[in-house]
């Protein structure tokens, strides 16, 4: 390995000595290229896009209970990791009178969450409301409208402060603290994480709840949804940098043949072919790994502020995006140099040689 080093090192001098110009344009091309993959990469890969994604379908986690669930019980989820620190609580319990049947939610905020719409009305609690000095609700429009009260009880009257818009019906929503006083049994909770979490996270998270009264957990489906969209624009942009690398190939084509010769004497000096092989490939690949990392760490540096030039949304690549472009590009510099390679070894040395001369 320290023979091949040397020999890669005698022969990146040789290119500089005898094509400067060209190999100077060829790495400056490299780098300019690199950094421009690097931008379409985070700011146009869906996977790039929607990491850390505050969308809420793709936050939200519900769980179903079996039989009811005591609220001191629900509660404990928040030990959990990634639990503890959501964006949102919501408990929701049933309840039936004689005339009717609710189904009651409470969030521990005095907003409900914003994917809930509002046909009339306000989707907050105020001061007095939040404390428990004035009772009101926010309810599915069959419940009633805007200004009506609603009795869960003899005792109880519920003023409607806001009516949803939507198809689902018996929602009531009320104020945390009157939800406690109520004392209910949870059936169903519901958690919005601050972040869309990776597939990893969702594991191991879920396999943090592990409770026998859970009937089901409902959520986005991270893993099967991240490995579809990773395939399928990886695959993209290994066939975008087989395009770029087949662009600049005659540039290291023509290094290439000015410094060839000394290729030729090292298999006439005894070298096996399989060895000249890998020198060839790992000066390719060498060449593209260090402008690669070069343009990574440019793009790095400047991605925010480009992304705010360019009015986009800030860039969230991570160091493993950066090693997965690098690998993507060495693949395609394989691909793309293989019928260079093939055809340099189809011929013998003393032919290649001749040529060489000739030329």
């Amino acid at each position: 390995m320290r023979k091949i080093i040397t020999v890669l090192i005698h022969q990146i001098r040789l290119n500089i000595a005898h094509c400067k110009a060209i190999f100077s344009l060829y790495i400056v091309s490299l780098i300019v290229i690199n950094y421009i993959v690097c931008f379409l990469y985070g700011a146009f890969n869906i996977h790039i896009l929607e990491k850390r994604s505050e969308d809420l379908a793709k936050c939200t986690y519900m769980i179903d209970y079996k039989n009811p669930e005591k609220f001191e019980n629900v509660q404990k989820l928040k030990s959990i990791n990634y639990v503890g620190n959501s964006r949102f609580y919501i408990y929701e319990s049933l309840f039936e009178t004689e005339e009717n049947f609710f189904r009651i939610r409470s969030s521990e905020t005095s907003e409900l969450p914003e994917n809930l719409l509002l046909a009339a009305g306000r989707r907050n609690f105020t001061e007095t409301e939040l404390t428990g000095d004035v009772k009101s609700a926010i309810v599915s429009p069959n419940l009633g409208k805007l200004g009506d009260r609603i009795s869960l009880s003899a005792d109880d009257q519920y003023l409607v402060v806001g009516v949803l818009d939507t198809p689902q019906e018996n929602l009531f929503y009320i104020p945390f603290r009157t939800y406690q006083e109520l004392n209910l049994d949870v059936h169903r909770f519901t958690y919005i994480v601050k972040n869309k979490l990776t597939a990893k996270e969702q594991e191991e998270m879920l396999h943090a709840i592990d409770d026998s009264n859970i009937n089901m957990i409902s959520f986005y489906n991270s893993a099967e949804q991240e490995m579809k969209q990773a395939v399928l624009e990886r695959a993209g942009f290994t066939i975008i940098f087989i395009v770029i690398n087949f662009s600049f190939l005659f540039l290291l084509q023509f290094i290439s043949d000015k410094t060839k010769k000394s290729y030729i004497l090292y298999g006439i000096l005894g070298a096996e072919r399989s060895t000249i092989f890998l020198i060839l490939y790992i000066e390719r690949i060498f060449y593209v790994s260090l402008t690669m990392i070069f343009s990574s760490l440019l793009h790095f540096v400047t991605k925010d502020a480009f992304h705010k030039i360019m009015n986009l949304p800030g860039s969230k690549m991570e160091f493993v995006d950066y090693v997965v472009i690098n690998l993507i590009e060495i693949v395609s510099v394989f691909i793309v140099s293989l019928p260079f390679v093939i055809s340099f070894f189809k011929k013998s040395y003393t032919t290649i040689l001749k040529e060489n001369q000739m030329t």
